[in-house]
């Protein structure tokens, strides 16, 4: 293989090869003395100039030293990423769509009503609500977005729509399958890294509300949540999602709470609960958000992010939680941008 090529495609993205071939000693052998350096501070021309640098020296090994600059965020995060071509291809060839839709239950998160009125974004939508989402993150949690993630989300949409494909829906129907999603990228030409950074980081873990047990977000503490938590799955509203589409109003919770026997006041905090649920990672931080005062999503949008941040954690910390990346205290950011559901 020609390393001056792909050392000169290294800041260019091209088809071809799309993942990581390379030995992980002789690049941290090679940033050795290079101002401290690590395997995990290493930049982009770093790897560019070890691509070259390899050229040369490994060659006559009988080595290919090739990293395709898009993925290399991905490869940096766990030296352990670093595989032989044939591990990396064989992985790629195995992934399982319709193993993974189906455990994640996407289609079903999909049929609730206010999900397919308020999440079902066109793709130049959803381009536009993950810039935002991504820019409100960088200053809640005071970090740093990868723009070069961000930058394969809005290609790979782009593409798609390209292709035919016009709002999140039909992506999910594209895909869920193995058999539909090969038949996707062979149309449009997508690599499967590419849409699995789509549609698994951005559309599943960043866009769709999330679904879990309403049991796991009462305030088990409280004798009437105990109490009345079971009348839900007597009506089938044992999720979260469930519970919130059909109680999202005033008008639906006051006949919720006719047909059910809970009085509407917790059937009130149950609804609010499964509201502010919705977002990856927050289960038991509902109930923490929910004792310092945040107990229904409006309120958290309008708080600032760093009284938010500081009162959660002062919370958590004396509840036994001993590091502040346990519990999600940046939640202002997707208040701020996810829509409004509750009435």
């Amino acid at each position: 293989m020609c390393q001056t090529k792909w050392y000169k495609e290294s800041h260019s993205p091209k088809k071809g090869l799309d993942r990581v071939v390379c030995n992980v000693k002789d690049f941290e052998d090679y940033l050795k003395g290079q101002k401290g350096r690590t395997l995990e501070k290493a930049n982009p021309r770093d790897i560019a100039d070890f691509i070259k640098y390899m050229g040369h020296k490994g060659a006559s090994r009988g080595h290919s030293y090739v990293i395709h600059i898009k993925y290399y965020y991905e490869c940096l995060k766990k030296p352990a990423m670093f595989k032989a071509a044939d591990e990396i291809k064989r992985g790629m060839e195995e992934w399982n769509w319709t193993d993974y839709v189906t455990k994640r239950e996407i289609k079903r998160r999909l049929s609730y009503g206010f999900v397919r009125d308020l999440y079902d974004f066109t793709m130049s939508e959803a381009i536009d609500f993950i810039k935002r989402y991504l820019e409100e993150n960088k200053i809640v949690y005071e970090t740093r977005y990868d723009e070069k993630r961000f930058e394969i989300f809005a290609s790979t949409m782009k593409k798609l729509e390209e292709g035919g494909i016009n709002r999140i829906s039909e992506l999910v129907e594209s895909v869920e399958t193995t058999e539909k999603a090969k038949e996707l990228m062979k149309r449009t030409g997508i690599l499967l890294e590419d849409l699995k950074v789509t549609f698994i980081y951005f559309i599943d873990f960043q866009i769709l509300p999330e679904l879990k047990s309403v049991r796991l977000v009462i305030d088990n503490a409280n004798p009437s949540h105990l109490k009345y938590v079971s009348k839900l799955g007597k009506m089938k509203l044992a999720n979260n999602l469930a519970l919130l589409d059909a109680g999202r109003t005033k008008a639906a919770r006051e006949k919720l709470a006719e047909e059910t026997g809970i009085p509407e006041e917790v059937l009130t905090e149950f609804v609010n609960r499964a509201d502010i649920s919705r977002k990856r990672d927050v289960t038991r931080a509902v109930d923490y958000f929910c004792k310092v005062g945040y107990d229904n999503f409006d309120k958290i949008r309008a708080v600032d992010h760093r009284e938010f941040r500081n009162r959660v954690w002062e919370y958590a910390r004396s509840h036994g939680i001993s590091n502040i990346n346990q519990i999600d205290t940046g939640y202002v950011g997707y208040a701020r941008i996810h829509p409004r559901i509750m009435q």
